[in-house]
């Protein structure tokens, strides 16, 4: 069999993203839920406009009086993986950013990313686990998809926890135009599309690496 080149392979790879990026516009299109600056979170005390994410933590905010990261994030500044260090990103919405929404908006003074960073290293020492806190109050599934392909992307992360609540039921359900349905549709289709993708670049490099074979017909040497 002959070898697929490398750039065939990237096409190959890249198939995936483009149709999802493809979908992505079509459905933005058609249904106006691309935003546009400012709208109604623009003077919140938690949040400020975003226009592809709809919304994002306001920089301003001080969570038991500590400021944001310079990513926008809770916690310490994030920088490039230390050798030896195992990167822990937890995604999530207000429950892993450790805010608590009732009658008057409070914040936990330890969200569990910093307890589970904590209750590592009083078993295994400091400096050898990290665990980054990308909670956002009000994100869903959807959002956390987009963050991990654009804002993360360069995190280099050796493991993710997810924990998304009820938002994909009740602010999709009330934010988005035609409700949920909209919403779990999108993200199963870009769930497909990447799990599409991992295969696609799997039997690829499978296939590249298989050595070359011919065909040797008896008495033919």
């Amino acid at each position: 069999m002959a070898r697929i080149g490398a750039g065939k392979r990237i096409v190959f790879a890249s198939l995936p993203l483009l149709v999802l990026a493809g979908v992505a516009e079509l459905v933005l299109r058609a249904t106006d839920l691309a935003e546009t600056c400012p709208n109604r979170f623009t003077d919140s005390q938690i949040w400020v406009c975003d226009p592809s994410l709809h919304f994002k933590l306001n920089r301003e905010m001080r969570p038991t009086g500590e400021a944001l990261n310079s990513e926008g994030f809770r916690g310490g500044e994030w920088g490039a993986k230390p050798p030896g260090v195992f990167r822990i990103l937890a995604l999530g919405d207000s429950c892993t950013f450790g805010l608590i929404a009732r009658e008057n908006f409070g914040f936990v003074k330890q969200p569990y990313p910093l307890k589970l960073q904590r209750l590592v290293e009083r078993r295994i020492g400091e400096d050898r686990v990290e665990v980054l806190n990308a909670g956002v109050p009000g994100y869903n599934s959807f959002h956390g998809v987009l963050l991990l392909r654009t804002r993360l992307r360069d995190l280099d992360p050796d493991l993710i926890t997810v924990r998304y609540g009820w938002n994909d039921q009740f602010l999709s359900a009330r934010d988005w135009p035609f409700g949920s349905v909209l919403a779990t549709f999108l993200i199963a289709i870009m769930m497909i599309l990447l799990f599409l993708q991992a295969l696609v670049s799997r039997r690829v490099e499978t296939g590249a690496e298989r050595p070359e074979t011919r065909a040797v017909v008896p008495g033919h040497g």
